[in-house]
């Protein structure tokens, strides 16, 4: 389907590929570090940190893969640091450019994480 997004499988990078990634100039390399890492990384806490970082990023793709891995990593790990992501998200809900996936995100928050 010409134009239409095509199904890309996350490959997973080591941690050493990500830091060099996640420093790129290149926002897609940003992009593709932090999805792969929200895929494949088993460390919730590390993976929820640079996540945490990319919010300020410059680049708003950047900013919105940032926002769509905390959905990701809820739903993998049904947790997150709320406490510390939902300031984040609530703020960034204001970004004109990443509005829609703030939303997104908060509802895969609350599909998937339990706050009984």
């Amino acid at each position: 389907m010409p134009g239409g997004n095509r199904y890309q499988e996350v490959r997973p990078i080591t941690r050493a590929k990500a830091e060099v990634d996640l420093v790129s100039a290149i926002p897609t390399t940003r992009i593709d570090a932090l999805l792969s890492l929200a895929y494949h990384d088993p460390e919730l806490d590390w993976v929820q940190d640079r996540c945490l970082q990319f919010t300020e990023d410059p680049d708003p793709g950047v900013r919105r893969m940032a926002v769509l891995c905390f959905g990701h990593l809820a739903r993998i790990h049904q947790k997150l640091d709320l406490n510390r992501v939902l300031p984040i998200l609530h703020r960034l809900v204001n970004d004109p450019l990443i509005a829609g996936d703030v939303n997104d995100t908060l509802d895969d928050i609350e599909v998937f994480i339990d706050r009984r």
